[in-house]
């Protein structure tokens, strides 16, 4: 007899960034960690902490259904939807399950990802930051282009393009940025109607109504009409008590989202 499947796309936010630092009882770490080196001496138990109490597993406990958690630390709305169609596309998921629902939790609006020599590569105009595909990788680096003075006179070659991106980041990004998403969330709305999967969306951290103005489809919006992103639903529910040290949920505010999700997925 097949089984059913919940495939699940998003940031840090839906990879359980955050869980191991919350005070539940016998899965407390550490408050905060004081260098990447400290991080680094307890990553596989994170890890195993955030696949665990993360939202997309206890919702998928919640269901009985098997899961595929597809979500990226710090990528893009851009870079999630590339990496899903390149790595999964030639998968026929509706051959293996009677069912398959996809649940996308849209990272950052003003996050991008472009395909380079190096696979993806993911630029983030706040504080502009930019990384590599595998964030656990030691070969990745992460550096942030310096910020311009107000006043000066560029004559090099590398100030010319200092100007240049700084335009782009002034000048392009507040409604770019929105429209990218939109653009990347119709792009997976079509990928699953094509395969036949079952497709909801929702908003980590950014009002969902921001998009509005150029996505008119807003029924699939899990959470349309009743809060403006998760953040705001658990906030408003327990306070500070659903949120780690580093601002992400802790398992308490996971496991709120993920009740709500199951209670909005059709039966």
């Amino acid at each position: 007899m097949k089984k059913n499947l919940l495939i699940t796309i998003g940031d840090s936010w839906s990879s359980g960034a955050g869980c191991g630092l919350s005070n539940k009882p016998g899965i407390r770490l550490r408050e905060s960690f004081t260098s990447e080196e400290e991080y680094l001496n307890y990553r596989e138990e994170i890890h195993l902490l955030e696949r665990t109490y993360g939202w997309a597993n206890v919702c998928a406990n919640l269901l009985n259904y098997d899961l595929i958690n597809m979500a990226r630390p710090g990528w893009s709305n851009p870079g999630l939807v590339k990496n899903i169609i390149d790595d999964v596309q030639h998968i026929k998921y509706k051959t293996m399950y009677d069912r398959v629902i996809v649940v996308y939790v849209l990272s950052d609006p003003h996050r991008f990802s472009l395909f380079t020599n190096y696979n993806l590569q993911h630029i983030s105009t706040r504080g502009f930051t930019f990384w590599q595909k595998d964030d656990d990788d030691p070969k990745d680096k992460n550096f942030r282009l310096p910020q311009l003075p107000e006043t000066k006179t560029y004559k090099s070659p590398t100030e010319i393009n200092d100007i240049i991106w700084q335009a782009f980041i002034d000048y392009m990004i507040p409604v770019g940025a929105i429209k990218e998403t939109v653009f990347s969330l119709k792009c997976m709305e079509h990928f699953c109607r094509s395969c036949g999967y079952e497709f909801y969306w929702g908003t980590a951290f950014t009002p969902y109504k921001e998009l509005h103005p150029y996505y008119l489809e807003l029924n699939n919006c899990i959470h349309y009409n009743e809060f403006d992103s998760f953040k705001d639903m658990i906030f408003n529910k327990h306070g500070m008590a659903a949120f780690a040290p580093d601002a992400h949920p802790n398992e308490l505010g996971y496991e709120e989202i993920a009740k709500y999700i199951f209670s909005k997925l059709p039966l």
